[in-house]
């Protein structure tokens, strides 16, 4: 691989001592480091910057560098795209855009910032890192420079009431904190009360509606719940056919049941499916 590929990252931070890296905090730096830059991905060709499941091949390109050289001097990363190409190369390209937004000179969207932030703090106390990438000037970000790069479309509302439905499940449960992944497949930091704990592990591995604050912040998505329900019992489950009937009618606008007759009209003697529904309605009557 030549020069003109290589890049460099210098790790700085009190678990980078005497020019070497702690290797639990090398693996959070690489997946939070390669987390942004799919996202950074995601951002520039319009698609949401957290997505579930695997990311397509051209997300996946974005973060495709292979580790050369560990060398000291706090410690510094020799990174080369993991196939040779003779034009432009996703992996290289994605953190020239990176640089670039880094710089000031265009936008950088929330979650990529956030990840970085994970990225800094992995690497203990005064955390940074340098960045030397072909055809740009050399770059040092820090959680500073971080917070002042913020931009780009909030994901959703900040510190708002509402309220999310999903799938309530445990990850890492704390003692009054459980997850719900919503049709979009984001998870959810939930958050509840003392009070709702026996309601809350009663309704575990169940379809929910938690009510509260949301918390939204790049790919951290959190609510402060007040309430914790199951959503079955808001669609039918535990009422009586009488009950959803009513409501089924109120929501189309129906005031009273109609009769049958009221379905029948002009029937198409050539058209054997509207004879035969002619025919069954007769026979209803």
């Amino acid at each position: 691989m030549t020069d003109e590929r290589r890049i460099e990252l210098v790790l700085k931070g009190s678990r980078t001592a005497e020019g070497a890296v702690d290797f639990d905090a090398l693996l959070s730096f690489g997946d939070a480091f390669r987390k942004a830059l799919r996202a950074l991905a995601r951002s520039k060709a319009g698609l949401p910057t957290v997505q579930p499941g695997q990311p397509g091949s051209d997300v996946r390109e974005a973060s495709s560098f292979r580790l050369v050289g560990l060398r000291a001097g706090s410690a510094v990363l020799e990174l080369e795209p993991i196939e040779a190409r003779l034009l432009a190369d996703p992996a290289v390209e994605a953190i020239q855009s990176l640089v670039d937004g880094l710089a000031g000179r265009e936008p950088l969207d929330e979650a990529v910032t956030v990840y970085l932030a994970d990225a800094v703090q992995s690497l203990g106390d005064a955390g940074s890192v340098g960045l030397h990438v072909p055809n740009r000037s050399p770059l040092e970000f820090d959680a500073a420079l971080l917070a002042s790069r913020v931009s780009g479309p909030k994901k959703g509302p900040a510190d708002s009431e509402g309220f999310v439905d999903g799938w309530l499940h445990a990850v890492d449960i704390e003692p009054d904190e459980v997850r719900i992944r919503d049709t979009t497949g984001r998870d959810w930091w939930c958050h509840y009360p003392d009070e709702l704990e026996v309601r809350v592990r009663g309704l575990l591995g169940r379809v929910v509606r938690a009510s509260g604050t949301l918390r939204l912040s790049g790919a951290r998505a959190r609510i402060d719940a007040t309430n914790v329900e199951s959503v079955e019992l808001q669609h039918g489950v535990g009422r009586s056919a009488e009950e959803i009937l009513a409501e089924a009618m109120e929501d189309a606008g129906i005031a009273r049941p109609q009769e049958l007759a009221s379905l029948a009209a002009e029937v198409d003697d050539q058209a054997d499916e509207e004879l035969a529904f002619e025919d069954a309605l007769r026979a209803i009557r």
